[in-house]
């Protein structure tokens, strides 16, 4: 990727992540689709605003999924609350299950082993963010290195270690 495409993809992330941004992309255009009050509510006066501009419900997911990390407190909830409540349900669930303990021993093992196996997680992650191929291919790509690197023989030996 070019610098220069970065930089304009970067600049449509902070216009996107800005407070214009986000009211543009979540409730469309101001004093068309919805109206901000003098305390600054947002009020909605368009039944659904994706309705009358097709792309908002793509910008307003694309670097965001919810916009209540701004300061939400003029935003109207535009997600139905059975999803709301579908979504609680779950968090409290979530919060019900055991996680299994983390051991520390795996990384210890590695550490022992004196191989100098590891995996470059922000290397895999910008590779999978920069790549023009399908994220699929890019994937079992980095897999396929690693095990080409020796990786099932590393899990052969720390397994045999603990």
């Amino acid at each position: 990727m070019s610098d220069e495409k970065l930089d304009r993809i970067l600049a449509l992330y902070d216009y996107l992540l800005s407070e214009e941004g986000t009211l543009l992309s979540n409730f469309g255009i101001v004093d068309d689709t919805y109206s901000i009050d003098d305390s600054g509510k947002v009020e909605i006066l368009y039944d659904k605003p994706s309705d009358k501009y097709h792309s908002l419900e793509m910008f307003a997911s694309l670097v965001c999924w919810n916009y209540g990390n701004n300061d939400g407190r003029g935003f109207p909830n535009l997600v139905p609350e059975s999803y709301v409540q579908m979504d609680e349900q779950r968090v409290q669930k979530a919060r019900t299950l055991d996680i299994p303990p983390y051991s520390y021993e795996c990384t210890k093992a590695l550490y022992e082993s004196g191989n100098g196996f590891s995996i470059k997680v922000k290397d895999i992650f910008k590779e999978v963010m920069l790549s023009e191929d399908p994220v699929e291919d890019v994937w079992n790509k980095v897999i396929e290195e690693y095990i080409d690197n020796g990786l099932l023989d590393v899990i052969d030996e720390v397994n045999g270690m603990l």
